[in-house]
């Protein structure tokens, strides 16, 4: 991992969209108490039901939130990138962390602690209202998921989950989009909930048809148009 990719401690807060209110000297007293910590791919930065003095914040990398089904199922809920925020929720209500936190690649994690964040955000309404507005939205987000596993076949879950990928770390390559997440069919199958086998053989067909193609990892949506139409929303 290149150095020059690590954000600083100071420019994680800066260019979160959730704490990116925090005044200078604010996200100055936080940055001092917060320390990085980095993790190889797989490593479990915690487990669901931990109760922690702090929270994550992505440095470099990226982050799975998985829950594991009663049968032992890993399914992964959200993906979260650099700059992005992860166990606030869990432990500014004190119920501890509701999912297992997991690297998907090399990553690096800003550990922000409890006590010195809480100072700020007693105070600072911007913050509680951005705050609010991830718990809803992640309330729907949910809901929307729940939704889809009950409804939808395996080829429009996948379309799905790359659609969603594409609007949080698509970048445009011509006429495509490139997900810039090193994922694997694992990583594919935790989130649509079904089995690898089921994922590789419709990602397979998907590949062989041209509407996407794979590079080290890297998956590339050659035609997000008809990708977009397996959901019927062409």
């Amino acid at each position: 991992m290149s150095e020059a990719t690590i954000l600083t401690a100071n420019e994680i807060l800066r260019c979160s969209s959730l704490l990116s209110s925090l005044s200078e000297e604010e996200i100055s007293d936080i940055s001092a108490y917060s320390k990085m910590h980095r993790y190889d791919r797989g490593d479990v930065i915690w487990h669901r039901g931990q109760h922690l003095d702090y929270f994550g914040a992505v440095g470099a990398g990226f982050v799975k939130m998985v829950q594991t089904t009663p049968i032992g199922q890993d399914l992964t809920n959200e993906i979260m990138g650099p700059g992005q925020v992860f166990g606030l929720l869990g432990l500014l209500d004190g119920n501890g962390c509701p999912l297992t936190a997991k690297a998907v690649c090399d990553t690096v994690i800003l550990h922000i602690p409890k006590a010195e964040f809480i100072e700020a955000y007693q105070t600072n309404g911007i913050l509680k209202d951005r705050i609010l507005y991830a718990a809803t939205r992640k309330i729907r987000d949910s809901q929307n998921y729940i939704k889809m596993f009950a409804t939808g076949k395996v080829e429009q879950r996948i379309a799905a989950v790359l659609l969603s990928l594409c609007e949080s770390y698509g970048q445009a390559q011509g006429s495509g989009i490139v997900i810039s997440i090193p994922l694997t069919r694992q990583d594919i199958s935790e989130m649509t909930g079904t089995t690898v086998e089921t994922t590789i053989r419709t990602m397979s067909r998907l590949q062989k048809i041209g509407i996407l193609a794979t590079i080290k990892k890297i998956l590339v949506i050659n035609k997000p148009d008809e990708l977009r139409a397996i959901l019927g929303d062409n």
